[in-house]
């Protein structure tokens, strides 16, 4: 259910609203094959206590030794759980989430850090890029969660990941530069962990992770060009920015959204409104999704049509974070082409890319 919101709230960590809020109160249900969905996603995936375990277990060991990205795994699980919950109201889903989160808490080393990248090599390859997505897992847990000892377990959690993070990372003498801390796309993914610091802080107030947030918008995410201002400035399609990566660059736009959300600068919204009217116009295909040259905005638009394309393209991906980010551009713009494009993109993209044939029957949890 999605209401109107036009009050603005000014003073604190809520300084800019939407004009549009999801009210996650209200009890929906969808008719058909929608619903079948989320049953089939909730079954066959999400109440699978083994691969939640699994996921645990790539924070235990140093998993990603070789710069890989298992550690993404269990947040981006976690994020689209708690959203399948949010609508099916599982008890067995939430008792199979909650153990997970404690699991997850249990695998942080001494400092609070939780990393699937050893020490010696942290800070490295995707090392902040799954570590992003082990605290947006926690937050979107959290606003799910029932028990508020466990909310303040997870709270602390994430305070002393992201403390570790700011002690290593930063512009300061001793640090490395956040577009530094990666060996991939000039930065683009370290530097999404945006979201989920702007989240903390919105959970917190501690000015800290404001600064920490603000030096990555001043970053402007890359290391060659600052994104933010090339989609203020406008001239510029995706596609013909120095750095293409479309999944990343659209994490790093939600997270200025967060961002503008807490300040109020006008300049963040005009950049975030003319980046999602530029991928409609250049690099949104028939079917929902960007890139016909693996995961890259390349004029997609016009591109889909040549018979010459790889056989790699229209990431499945890019397709979520391209609906996530025109859900959220619709709640704070108000204006309803932004449905029509998250719709085209579920529709077609999304559940084209939904494999209802091979799956695994979920493992009883006295197996967990």
């Amino acid at each position: 259910m999605i209401k109107l919101k036009q009050y603005i709230i000014r003073g604190g960590v809520n300084k800019m609203q939407e004009i549009f809020s999801a009210d996650a109160n209200k009890n929906i249900k969808y008719n058909g094959f929608v619903d079948e969905v989320f049953d089939f996603t909730e079954r066959y995936q999400l109440k699978r206590p083994d691969l939640w375990a699994r996921f645990v277990q790539q924070f235990c060991e140093d998993a990603d030794y070789e710069g890989g990205w298992r550690g993404e795994y269990w947040g981006k699980m976690m994020r689209g759980a708690s959203l399948v919950y949010s609508y099916t109201k599982s008890e067995e889903l939430y008792e199979i989430l909650k153990k997970t989160i404690n699991d997850m808490i249990e695998a942080a080393d001494e400092d609070g850090r939780i990393s699937s990248y050893a020490v010696n090599h942290e800070f490295d390859a995707w090392d902040l890029w799954c570590r992003k997505y082990v605290i947006l897992g926690m937050e979107y847990f959290l606003e799910i969660c029932k028990d508020e000892a466990l909310k303040e377990r997870i709270i602390h959690s994430m305070c002393k990941q992201v403390d570790y993070i700011i002690d290593k990372i930063g512009s300061d003498e001793g640090k490395i530069e956040i577009t530094s801390a990666t060996r991939h796309w000039r930065g683009l993914n370290s530097c999404s962990i945006l979201e989920p610091v702007v989240r903390l802080y919105k959970l917190t107030n501690e000015k800290k992770y404001f600064d920490f947030a603000e030096y990555i918008v001043n970053s402007g995410c890359t290391d060659i060009v600052n994104i933010f201002d090339l989609a203020y400035e406008n001239k510029l399609y995706p596609y013909q920015y120095p750095v293409t990566k479309a999944y990343e660059m659209t994490s790093c736009f939600e997270g200025l959204i967060e961002f503008y959300k807490v300040t109020g600068v006008e300049k963040y919204k005009t950049a975030i409104l003319n980046y999602a009217d530029k991928i409609l116009e250049s690099d949104f295909t028939v079917i929902g999704c960007s890139g016909c040259t693996h995961e890259l905005f390349d004029h997609s638009s016009v591109r889909q049509a040549n018979t010459t394309n790889g056989e790699i393209m229209q990431e499945t991906c890019v397709t979520v974070t391209i609906m996530k980010f025109f859900y959220r551009v619709h709640l704070l713009s108000g204006d309803s082409k932004y449905v029509d494009a998250f719709e085209r993109s579920f529709y077609n993209a999304y559940l084209g890319s939904l494999n209802t044939e091979q799956v695994v029957e979920p493992m009883i949890k006295e197996q967990y």
